[in-house]
């Protein structure tokens, strides 16, 4: 990216191509879902969270944290949302998303159950899903660096039949 583009409001999103995951995935498409940002060109979605509930519950249990602690970050997440916790369910904000999308997800995923990402998946309509087997959440092997590079290549977008 270049910074000075950026800095002088010269730079055009609508050719970017955004790649995150778990939290960060679930992060940005929850504010391209309901706030007026800027339009990306295309998103790459690893191991998306469907739902803000799913993160809790796994560093909860991941992180050892005991509820007082969880309740106190939950308290403060919808102090600043301004929404229950609950309510920040991906599946039904993702209708309005527009930016074309690559969802790869783990069949064995123990953080983010595979059942939620399907269930993302076909709300998203301008996304297309390809599901590994024994990565697990991280998603670390040679099978995905080419499959993002061929999404972020190809024109025009072939997405996936719902």
């Amino acid at each position: 990216m270049d910074l000075r583009r950026w800095e002088s409001g010269n730079f055009d999103f609508g050719r970017s191509v955004i790649i995150l995951q778990s939290i960060g995935s679930f992060s940005l498409i929850y504010a391209l879902s309901n706030y007026q940002l800027p339009p990306i060109g295309k998103l790459v979605a690893k191991a998306s969270l469907a739902r803000a509930s799913e993160g809790m519950d796994f560093n909860m249990e991941t992180l050892n944290l005991k509820a007082n602690t969880v309740s106190c970050i939950k308290h403060e997440f919808q102090k600043y949302a301004e929404e229950q916790l609950d309510s920040k369910q991906l599946p039904v904000l993702v209708d309005k998303l527009l930016v074309p999308g690559l969802m790869i997800h783990d069949k064995e995923d123990l953080q983010t159950p595979n059942q939620n990402v399907l269930e993302l998946w076909r709300h998203w309509k301008g996304a297309a899903l390809h599901n590994t087997q024994d990565l697990g959440h991280n998603l670390r092997s040679r099978e995905v660096a080419p499959l993002v590079v061929e999404f972020v290549k190809e024109k025009p977008l072939q997405l996936a039949n719902h």
